[in-house]
C-alpha cells in the first residue's frame, strides 16, 4: 500500500494496491481503508440498529428497540 501511495503513474498505483489486497487477503486478514456512510430502510418505528465490521448485513434483532 505504500508503494501505491507514493506511485505517481495510475498503472502503477493500481498495481501496488492490487498486489496489496492480493497479500491481505492470502494472510486472511483485511483492513478498513474506507468509513462509507450506510442507509438502513426499516419500518418506522424501530430503532438502536447496531452495525459490526465483522457481521455486515446482518440484523442484531435483540439490540432493536420499537418504540
Amino acid at each position: 500500500m505504500d508503494v501505491g501511495l507514493a506511485a505517481t503513474d495510475k498503472a502503477a498505483v493500481q498495481d501496488a494496491y492490487a498486489k496489496a489486497g492480493d497479500l491481505i487477503s492470502a494472510a486472511g486478514c483485511f483492513d478498513t481503508v474506507s468509513d462509507i456512510q450506510e442507509v438502513i430502510v426499516a419500518k418506522a418505528g424501530l430503532s438502536n440498529f447496531v452495525h459490526q465490521l465483522p457481521t455486515l448485513f446482518t440484523v442484531r434483532f435483540g439490540d432493536l428497540k420499537v418504540s
